[in-house]
Order: C-alpha cells, then sequence, then structure tokens
C-alpha cells in the first residue's frame, strides 16, 4: 500500500495568530470494471443464510458482500465505475475468497459419502467386463 499523510502548518502571521493546515491522503485506487457472481436465487440454502456470503444484487451490474468484522455484519455493494482505496481492495479480495472457499464446502460436503458409496459399490461389483481397444 501506498499511504502518505502530509500536514502543512503556516506559523501565526503577527497579531492575526491564524495558521493554516492541510491534511491529504496519497492511496492507489482501483476502478472496478465489471462485476459477476452468482444470483441469490441460485445459491445453496446453507449458503445465503449464512456468512461471509457475495451474490449479485438486484441490479445487473452490482454485487453484495456480507461479512463480520470486528463482531458486526457489514453489507458491502460492489458496483462498476467504483474507485476503491488499495487497502479495501484487498480486504474486498480477503472476504471474496473467504465467501468462495466457504461456498466451496458448502457445494462438496458429500463428496467423501458418494466416494464412499462409489468405493462400495466397486467392492460389491460382479461380473465381466470387457475391454476393446
Amino acid at each position: 500500500m501506498y499511504n502518505c499523510r502530509c500536514s502543512i502548518i503556516q506559523p501565526p502571521l503577527g497579531d492575526n495568530k491564524m495558521s493554516m493546515k492541510i491534511e491529504a491522503d496519497r492511496v492507489r485506487m482501483y476502478e472496478i470494471k465489471d462485476v459477476q457472481a452468482l444470483k441469490f436465487s441460485d445459491l445453496p440454502e446453507e449458503y445465503v443464510n449464512g456468512i461471509p456470503r457475495i451474490h449479485m444484487s438486484m441490479s445487473e451490474n452490482e454485487l453484495t458482500l456480507v461479512f463480520n468484522e470486528n463482531g458486526k455484519i457489514q453489507v458491502v455493494f460492489i458496483r462498476n465505475g467504483d474507485m476503491i482505496s488499495e487497502y479495501d481492495y484487498v480486504s474486498i479480495c480477503e472476504h471474496i475468497e473467504l465467501a468462495g472457499d466457504r461456498l466451496h464446502k458448502i457445494n462438496h460436503k458429500n463428496d467423501t459419502k458418494m466416494t464412499d458409496n462409489k468405493e462400495k459399490e466397486a467392492i460389491e461389483w460382479t461380473g465381466s467386463y470387457t475391454f476393446e481397444a
């Protein structure tokens, strides 16, 4: 991250006792060019009832990201054309990754059960098989 804070304070002039102060932050900005995700209605119920989660908003060009930060539920809308600081962009990407990992676990939590059943079927299978090349 490239941040700098500068303050310029002019000493008092004569009896006027006025000073001038300028504060500025310089941060890298990211412009959001395109957003894509699954629609809320296309996601598993277990996923949409928990956090973190991300899905398309009602608007076609807007994402909704819901996550827990310091014990508080945060909702962030990300739209095409938004300008986001580097710090916020990195934070949003981390939350999106966590939401994606959570969705992956939900979608694949029954894979081991299916694999076990297939292995049982393979062990119990009898018959002949011919392979021709």
